[in-house]
């Protein structure tokens, strides 16, 4: 089993369990992961479902860029 994690303008993932691809119509959504952030974070988030509740939202290319004024 493994997990490939991709950050970029989203959190992507390609996830092998059992030796077979997870795929299809219950695909992974990594990017979604819902995180608790440190109590002194307090950027907004950038995901448009979850603002700062999830990974994307959080880490995500454009959440780095306005995080600090910086491409990704």
């Amino acid at each position: 089993n493994m997990v490939y994690l991709t950050v970029g303008t989203g959190v992507g993932a390609g996830i092998v369990s059992g030796s077979k691809l997870v795929s299809g119509y219950g695909h992974p959504e990594a990017g979604h992961i819902f995180l608790q952030k440190h109590p002194e974070d307090h950027y907004e988030g950038h995901c448009p479902f979850h603002g700062d509740n999830c990974l994307e939202g959080l880490a995500a290319g454009p959440a780095i860029e306005a995080r600090w004024h910086k491409s990704a």
